[in-house]
């Protein structure tokens, strides 16, 4: 009886602290005071807004569907992986696997805020190493963005604030229309390149973002954007005709409000061609 009752009372205080453990934010140790004191804590923060980009090597995980193989870009071999449901038509609701790690792409947004909210703070770091990381981190929040929006199309907009998706008020968030979104993503990743060096050291920076992915990442963003699937809901044939598809018509917001547009814009196509021309034109790759 001894023993049962010290193995109860251990057992209470567990999970009594099991339970405060599990009620915390789960960055509260990341974004306490003491993170932005020093040089290598701070860039470690940093470190981690890159961990959330997507693993476009993750073939066969139950989260994840490589984007080529659920195209004609190329052909897949594994015969029970995830994306051949897409292949043959066969994807439903009841397949409960995302598409893509909806989640992590806003918690890479949230970290990507929060760092740039507080770099500054760091007084271990120059100014010029802070106005950097804030760009890499400002491109990295774009990029996020960018992944969900091809996706999801139209996609809750935290913007420059650092809420999350376990914030109280983020029910009260609706999505915002899909050129609202374009338009912020290409002023972010335009005032990120300007801060952006061109190359990497390939053996201390390998996979650290430069000015040229920035502005590739715009380009790209660009293009999706005159494509006639997201520029009026069209069927744009070869010979010029264009037809009206009303694809997303019924997709909207709250209020009501249509959030892809409905008016086919040729000049779309140029603001597409320019952002490719300014990769182009800086002369490295």
């Amino acid at each position: 009886m001894k023993k049962t009752f010290i193995l109860l009372f251990i057992s209470s205080l567990f999970l009594v602290g099991c339970d405060k453990y599990l009620d915390r934010q789960p960055d509260d140790a990341l974004t306490s005071d003491s993170i932005w004191e020093k040089s290598n804590t701070t860039t470690q923060y940093l470190w981690n807004v890159y961990s959330w980009i997507y693993n476009d090597a993750e073939l066969v995980s139950d989260e994840f569907v490589f984007d080529a193989y659920c195209s004609d870009e190329t052909s897949g071999t594994f015969p029970n992986a995830r994306y051949v449901k897409y292949l043959f038509e066969e994807q439903t609701p009841a397949n409960t696997f995302a598409a893509r790690n909806y989640t992590a792409q806003y918690a890479g947004i949230r970290e990507a805020g929060v760092f740039i909210e507080n770099v500054d703070r760091c007084p271990e770091l120059t100014a010029e190493l802070k106005t950097m990381y804030k760009a890499e981190a400002r491109a990295l929040r774009a990029y996020f963005y960018f992944y969900l929006m091809k996706n999801y199309g139209p996609v809750f907009f935290n913007g420059d604030s650092s809420y999350g998706l376990l914030d109280e008020d983020v029910n009260t968030v609706d999505r915002t229309d899909w050129q609202t979104l374009v338009n912020w993503v290409c002023k972010e990743l335009d005032t990120a390149a300007a801060n952006l060096p061109e190359t990497r050291d390939a053996q201390t920076e390998l996979g650290r973002i430069t000015k040229g992915a920035a502005l590739a990442i715009k380009a790209r963003l660009l293009l999706y954007n005159a494509r006639p699937l997201f520029n009026g809901q069209v069927y744009l044939a070869q010979d010029g005709t264009i037809t009206p598809s009303h694809m997303y018509d019924n997709i909207k917001d709250r209020k009501g409000n249509q959030l892809f547009n409905t008016e086919y814009d040729a000049t779309r196509w140029e603001d597409a061609a320019a952002a490719a021309k300014a990769v182009i034109d800086l002369n490295l790759y």
